[in-house]
């Protein structure tokens, strides 16, 4: 008899997502290979492609999939009414209307949300500290995409609290990305805040981008640091997927995915890029990077 399955649904592969996630579901019992199976999908930086891979793995016969961002969990949701979905690194589920509410989540889906109005307040205090004189700060959003519009919202608030400006970027085309820049020079922004989940090319270019026009960046995925970036503050993505892994652990063993809650970022992690803020002539506080989860250098 074969194995159940597991669908993966995301834009690129991700250690700092897989080691803890296949980890997780190994102390649980379910050995890659063994006891359970993965089907591996991957969108590589285009959302059109999540339908038709979101197809694909409800074709095969998985019993759960894992969606990792807002536009696989909305191509999973449309592909099958009935396999169970974890949505994983999404801000808001409800305000994107993809379950009816946290507690009770209702149709398919439950998962892990990320978004906190505490940690956007604590993202703004943190990158006080290293530009101090931040006077207008750009965010990088997408109005479509609902389930990030509480975290815009709160870091509006949190940034009118602190008396810092605030200027909405809309994200381009992939190969329009010197238009952030461009709209962030007209409005007189000085750094740029990346709260939108982007894909493997965006956050390439986006970072090249910055640091050849010396436009200090910030995110919420600590990992993307490697790429550029000075600082990153935002739930830790090894802790999110051990948690999806438990939430696949009870579908796989009977649990109903409309019975489960969806769960809060738990654990918030700093990282911190000396080579890039050097690069910058920004002075990082020692304090900062002394207490860090992670530090590139």
């Amino acid at each position: 008899m074969a194995p159940p399955s597991i669908g993966y649904l995301a834009h690129a592969p991700s250690p700092d997502a897989l080691v803890p996630f296949r980890q997780a579901l190994r102390d649980r019992g379910w050995v890659e290979g063994r006891s359970v199976a993965i089907a591996y999908r991957y969108a590589r930086g285009k959302d059109e492609r999540f339908p038709e891979l979101a197809t694909e793995l409800v074709r095969q016969g998985v019993e759960v999939i894992l969606a990792d961002g807002a536009a696989a969990v909305t191509a999973a949701r449309g592909a099958s009414a009935t396999v169970p979905i974890v949505m994983i690194l999404v801000g808001d589920p409800v305000a994107a209307g993809l379950v009816a509410r946290l507690a009770r989540p209702g149709a398919n889906i439950t998962g892990v949300s990320t978004f906190s109005p505490d940690a956007s307040g604590r993202r703004l205090a943190l990158l006080g500290q290293v530009v101090p004189r931040l006077s207008t700060l750009a965010i990088l959003w997408d109005p479509k995409n609902r389930a990030t519009l509480s975290d815009v919202g709160a870091t509006q608030a949190a940034a009118h609290a602190r008396g810092l400006r605030v200027v909405l970027v809309e994200v381009p085309g992939p190969r329009d990305v010197e238009n952030i820049f461009a709209a962030m020079k007209q409005a007189g922004a000085e750094a740029l805040l990346v709260l939108e989940p982007v894909g493997p090319v965006y956050q390439k270019r986006i970072a090249s981008t910055a640091l050849k026009r010396r436009v200090p960046t910030f995110w919420t995925q600590g990992e993307l640091l490697d790429l550029g970036g000075v600082l990153a503050y935002g739930a830790g993505t090894g802790d999110l997927f051990r948690r999806a892994a438990a939430l696949v652990d009870r579908i796989l063993r009977g649990a109903a995915a409309a019975d489960l809650p969806v769960e809060r970022a738990a654990r918030f992690e700093l990282t911190v890029n000396l080579a890039t803020a050097r690069a910058l002539g920004l002075a990082m506080p020692r304090e900062l990077y002394t207490r860090a989860d992670r530090v590139v250098r």
